[in-house]
């Protein structure tokens, strides 16, 4: 009797999910923004501006998810010293209540791509992902 050799399934590899650093200062809307991504993205976290600069040299994400108010340095300054060191290949995106266009303007002058303004719906925040991810 002859036995086949039956070649073993391949095991293509996973594709690698993106990296996205979140940076917030307030744990539930930290915990709420991973709980919203996790599934699709690889996360980290920052909960001030200098570690946002400290993680974004480690974890080296695709996109930051940035707060203005943060304490130690705020969420513009820590976009000023990333662009500065990164230049403008690594997106980011301001999560703020600051409304106001006033606000907005400063955070585009200080180099955030985007800005999505809290609270938002979920649905919301995947797109602002998802489009800024995708180009």
């Amino acid at each position: 009797m002859e036995t086949q050799t039956v070649p073993a399934p391949s095991k293509a590899a996973a594709p690698q999910k993106q990296r996205v650093l979140i940076v917030e200062d307030i744990k539930f809307n930290r915990e709420l923004v991973e709980q919203i991504l996790c599934h699709d993205y690889h996360i980290d976290l920052a909960w001030d501006g200098l570690m946002a600069i400290e993680k974004t040299d480690s974890f080296r994400p695709s996109l930051i998810l940035m707060d203005i108010s943060l304490p130690r340095m705020d969420g513009l300054e820590a976009t000023r010293r990333i662009r500065a060191k990164h230049g403008g290949g690594l997106r980011i995106v301001a999560l703020s209540a600051h409304a106001y266009p006033h606000d907005i303007r400063l955070a585009k002058e200080a180099g955030v791509d985007d800005y999505l303004t809290k609270p938002f719906l979920p649905k919301d925040l995947l797109t602002m992902v998802r489009k800024n991810l995708a180009g």
